[in-house]
């Protein structure tokens, strides 16, 4: 798995002060001496599958990162419970299941492990962690970003709890390069030198004992060691580049006398005291100057871009299945095309501008080329073909072949008509952060739920938002099939008045939550290969009302809970309808002309939106978490019992009743009550079920003295999604209740 530049671009945005150098592919640990970069350093990988390390502590802008380990039977996430709480943050998941939540501070601190807790590490002074984008070493995935914010300041209350490395001191070093002593020098060469392999390192070691480090051949051109020197002066400065001239030119005095007695002897230009001090200028001010070499955030990440897009074949074989390229630049791949198809699809997709799709035989004669001609002239057979819906152009990502799919085709433009219109569905701006990362398909996000009256517009979303792909919303009944290939034209998930049945009969809300929240999926078009496509889908459900989505009646709170925070839910008043401008312009302006499209993308750049907890927004979705607890099986039934005994107790001089009572908005009652308050007829649930119902109805799930807690809210939940009964009714009965 190679690393993810886009995912490292957008890290090294937030924290722009950071210390970046390679790891190894086998092991992910550091492929150099990163202990010595100075602050801001950034080295690049020399191979994609490398992953990237960031130092952190005082070489990063005072970086702390708190390392949330969930592995091991350590459980870092309790842990963390019991400590003061932290503000939000930038915040990295770990293929393993963890969490890097990244923190900044003035202070020095030491780094350690399990000292504030089971599964807590903190990373700072002479510490690092993988950033985002890198590969795991062990677990399949990559570290990415969860939370999109800049690094906050670490709390007092945690600084306090901190062990200190002492006062933080800049490092900066002197122009001049510092003197040391000869002796002390010896040593640390040695110590630097010390478990490095290479003639580079070994010639150090022998400086360092004053032995012959090099030897110059007779007769070599002038300056035939110049390589190996400036290679040697390079290692040594990038590591130690605080050294004075005189105390470097002190250091090389016995290894140098043997350099100057091998030209001699083999009639070659002699090195002089100052050929060699000038070198070691040079060396250390290429290490000093690393910094001002316009090493910028931006820089960097389009440079980690760059360095992983190789060539791109003409035609790419994988599997018996061809994808050949147009010769025009940013064409995309046409395919895949079966083997006795290769040779005509290459003869008329390129054309004269194009490879030569013919060769020449021993004899002269001109053929076609075969199949395998063509693919060792050029092209290249992969691993993998994956079609993904966040790559803006194909790629090879080392040995598979990156398609991008339903890609972008419009540009971004500003609409007030539009915004008026959107404004007018959701004040609260929920409805236009939802548009912001509708074509942010790295990340799963909510599902887009629409209610309200006829003609307010609720189609018209997904219509017009479809046009940033260049087509129509793709069927939920569709993406549900067999064959769903028309989600690589449009990712855009629509399902309007009613969701697809299962093989049993009852709506697949499994499959629902599946498509909400995976951003891998197989993808089956007819008489083509399946294909794997990676990315996001974005889903759209509109309705009059809110019984769009029926549940089973064995949901649990919890159950009900965790459904409803997979959407944003929406009613729309009807004074949107308001707002919109007549048919015609709907059509030609709105839909087809792309504004709502361009409008859209236009959100993309503008707004802002911060993750939220699970998914790429959080959810808007607190009434649809009563109304789910409220709708599944008996539930109807219990809460309309417990509306009427509110009702007509309110009515009566009696007063309550047990094992009924009230206090506040919570109605305690058994189950037996409430069965004698549900008329008897054929749809009368069981007492099972009433129980059921009751335990979700009640906080935690359990009873209080022997009877069930009903909260009034889920109540007037019920009511409202059935229209039942007056609510001013229901409000009158409660205020009589309690005076």
């Amino acid at each position: 798995m190679n690393f993810d530049p886009e995912e490292g671009a957008e890290f090294h945005r937030l924290v722009p002060l950071a210390t970046l150098f390679p790891l190894t592919v086998e092991g992910g640990l550091p492929a150099g001496a990163w202990g010595a970069l100075e602050a801001g350093e950034c080295i690049r990988a020399d191979d994609p599958r490398q992953g990237y390390g960031i130092a952190t502590g005082e070489r990063s802008g005072g970086l702390v990162v708190i390392d949330v380990d969930q592995k091991n039977g350590k459980d870092g996430a309790a842990s963390l419970a019991k400590l003061p709480p932290l503000p939000p943050t930038l915040t990295v998941t770990s293929p393993s299941g963890g969490l890097h939540l990244y923190f900044e501070h003035p202070g020095r601190f030491q780094s350690n492990a399990g000292k504030l807790g089971p599964g807590l590490d903190i990373r700072a002074e002479g510490g690092y962690v993988r950033i985002p984008g890198s590969p795991h070493p062990r677990h399949p995935g990559r570290f990415k970003i969860a939370r999109i914010l800049p690094p906050a300041l670490l709390p007092p209350a945690w600084a306090d709890m901190l062990p200190r490395q002492g006062e933080q001191t800049a490092h900066v070093p002197a122009p001049a390069g510092l003197d040391v002593e000869p002796d002390e020098l010896r040593a640390r060469l040695v110590r630097l030198s010390k478990g490095r392999h290479g003639p580079i390192w070994e010639s150090w070691r022998k400086v360092a004992r004053g032995e012959r480090f090099v030897r110059v051949a007779p007769n070599a051109p002038e300056g035939g060691v110049d390589t190996h020197l400036q290679a040697m002066f390079a290692a040594l400065a990038r590591e130690w580049p605080d050294v004075s001239e005189g105390s470097f030119s002190t250091l090389l005095g016995p290894s140098f006398g043997h350099l100057r007695c091998d030209d001699l002897a083999a009639g070659n230009p002699v090195y002089s005291l100052a050929d060699m001090e000038k070198k070691w200028t040079r060396a250390r001010s290429y290490a000093t100057g690393l910094n001002a070499k316009a090493k910028t955030a931006e820089d960097f990440a389009r440079g980690l871009v760059e360095s992983t897009q190789g060539a791109l074949p003409m035609i790419v074989a994988h599997t018996g299945h061809y994808y050949v390229r147009p010769p025009e630049p940013g064409a995309e791949y046409v395919g895949p095309k079966v083997r006795t198809d290769l040779w005509l699809t290459c003869r008329d997709v390129w054309g004269d501008a194009g490879p030569d799709v013919y060769r020449t035989t021993a004899k002269g004669a001109v053929v076609r080329m075969s199949p395998d001609d063509l693919v060792e002239t050029h092209g290249r057979s992969v691993d993998a073909v994956v079609h993904d819906t966040s790559a803006p152009e194909p790629a090879i990502d080392g040995r598979s072949l990156v398609l991008p799919a339903a890609a972008v085709v419009l540009a971004p433009a500003y609409s007030a008509p539009v915004e008026r219109w959107l404004r007018a569905c959701d004040p609260s701006g929920s409805l236009e952060d939802w548009l912001a990362i509708v074509t942010d398909l790295k990340y799963a996000a909510p599902a887009l739920w629409l209610t309200g009256s006829g003609g307010v517009g609720k189609s018209l979303l997904a219509a017009g938002l479809a046009k940033i792909w260049g087509g129509i919303p793709t069927p939920m009944a569709k993406a549900f099939g067999t064959f769903n290939d028309a989600l690589l034209r449009c990712p855009l998930v629509e399902a309007a008045e009613e969701i697809p049945k299962n093989y049993r009969g009852y709506q697949d809300t499994e499959k629902l939550k599946e498509i909400i929240t995976e951003t891998e999926r197989k993808v089956n078009e007819k008489h083509k290969p399946i294909r794997d496509v990676l990315g996001a889908m974005r889903v759209i459900l509109s309705s009059n009302n809110t019984n769009l989505i029926r549940n089973s009646g064995d949901l649990t709170a919890d159950d009900a809970a965790a459904l409803a925070d997979r959407f944003v839910h929406i009613r729309i008043p009807s004074s949107a309808r308001d707002t919109l401008p007549p048919a015609r312009t709907i059509q030609d302006t709105w839909i087809d002309g792309g504004a709502i499209a361009k409008h859209a993308l236009w959100l993309a750049e503008t707004r802002k939106v911060p993750f939220g907890p699970r998914l790429r927004m959080a959810p808007h979705a607190s009434y649809l978490r009563r109304l789910f607890v409220v709708q599944p099986g008996a539930g109807a039934a219990v809460a309309q019992a417990v509306y009427t005994w509110i009702v007509q107790t309110a009515a009566s001089a009696k007063g309550p009743e047990m094992p009924w009572s009230i206090s506040g908005d919570i109605v305690c009652t058994s189950a037996e009550a409430v069965l004698r308050k549900i008329a008897d007829d054929r749809n009368k649930p069981s007492p099972r079920a009433v129980g059921q119902a009751l335990q979700r109805f009640a906080p935690n799930g359990r009873e209080l003295d022997g009877r069930w807690p009903v909260h009034v809210d889920l109540v007037r939940t019920w009511a409202a999604s059935e229209a039942f009964g007056n609510p001013r009714t229901l409000e009158q009965a409660l205020e009589r209740l309690n005076a």
